[in-house]
């Protein structure tokens, strides 16, 4: 069934119950922008522990703010969201945040880091990779998380899947600092790699041209370390890693 998006809008009701035998499209200026997808488990209903129905909603309005950034949903229903968008988000702690573009900076920042740890790993069993790259934390539906570093550093290939994503914790994590992304980095991301696995966890704050390294053992905080630009970047994990930090905001 086809219908103007202002019908939906004003008969939400009515068109949930016509999905019982349909779907249904949603018409903007004469053009399809979105589909209401029947939940599987609609018609028998849901007993209580079970997922409430989600109808997700394919086509997107750049005028309209995200309406998943900073929901809470299972990590089954982030996954069935995930695959029907390109957008891309991260999961951490049963929460949605929606990664916004990247500047110019930003992105001559994570150029310059991964020359440097390319050319220190060529020939080594370690390997760097760039966003995008899907990062699954955790074992168990439960405590799953899904995040994106800006870089990453890989020892263990075989903990690529057959999507080439990776699931388990990089040997060292990098991100680089935002206006939009600072708390987010600071706080979720750093509590999150440190209970993971993850050996190293880099910040690069471009704006105070400052790089902190984390160094993590056992979930704790083992050293932080601040390289400031006229300092030479050092790394615990990464052994005989060395490189000028201005060579990172070139």
């Amino acid at each position: 069934m086809f219908v103007n998006a202002t019908d939906v809008k004003n008969n939400f009701g009515f068109y949930l119950s016509v999905l019982e035998n349909e779907d249904v499209i949603v018409v903007r200026n004469g053009k399809p922008v979105a589909r209401l997808t029947r939940h599987a488990g609609w018609k028998d209903g849901l007993s209580i522990g079970e997922e409430p129905a989600e109808y997700y909603i394919d086509g997107y309005d750049p005028n309209e703010p995200d309406r998943y950034d900073g929901r809470s949903m299972t990590y089954s229903q982030f996954v069935k969201m995930y695959e029907k968008t390109d957008k891309r988000y991260e999961y951490i702690d049963g929460k949605v945040w929606l990664m916004g573009a990247p500047t110019e900076e930003h992105q001559r920042i994570i150029g310059n880091l991964y020359f440097n740890l390319r050319n220190f790993l060529n020939g080594k069993k370690c390997q760097t990779y760039v966003a995008p790259l899907d990062v699954y934390l955790g074992s168990r539906s439960t405590d799953r998380n899904v995040v994106q570093p800006d870089l990453l550093v890989v020892c263990n290939k075989a903990n690529f899947n057959e999507k080439g994503q990776y699931i388990g914790a990089p040997s060292v994590a990098i991100e680089v600092l935002s206006p939009s992304n600072r708390s987010h980095d600071l706080i979720r991301k750093l509590s999150l790699y440190l209970r993971s696995g993850v050996q190293e966890y880099w910040m690069i704050d471009g704006a105070n041209r400052q790089i902190s390294i984390y160094r993590f053992g056992e979930d704790q905080l083992i050293r932080q370390q601040s390289f400031n630009e006229n300092d030479e970047v050092r790394s615990e994990y990464l052994q005989g890693l060395v490189f000028p930090a201005a060579s990172v905001y070139e």
